[in-house]
């Protein structure tokens, strides 16, 4: 889609350029949705975590959701005072909305009322 002589004074880059050119791929003549939000990016990290969590908590990989919080804790810098990813998954819902579960019983996720 080339702008017509005159009309625009950036025209459309040619095909082998448009793939590095940021501004193109944003553009309503790529045809792209707007970029998601931080928040957007950051649901969808923690949604998969809770998939991930889910399916080595299923398939056996790992026998419970503590083994996870200690690996990701000491191995991937999760702040310990949050209490591991599961109980936090738990606390924002994510892991319900994912899995139909919780991963902790009740009551070890929950925050003081």
């Amino acid at each position: 889609m080339s702008a017509a002589r005159g009309t625009s004074p950036h025209p459309d880059p040619p095909a082998h350029d448009r793939a590095a050119d940021p501004a193109w791929v944003g553009s309503p003549a790529h045809g792209a949705a707007p970029p998601p939000t931080v928040d957007e990016v950051r649901e969808a990290a923690l949604r998969a975590l809770a998939e991930e969590i889910h399916l080595m908590l299923a398939e056996k990989v790992v026998a419970e959701a503590a083994d996870i919080d200690l690996c990701m804790i000491l191995g991937a810098g999760w702040p310990f005072h949050l209490g591991g990813i599961t109980p936090y998954l738990d606390r924002t819902g994510i892991s319900e909305t994912v899995t139909g579960e919780r991963f902790t019983p009740p009551g070890v996720a929950t925050l003081p009322v």
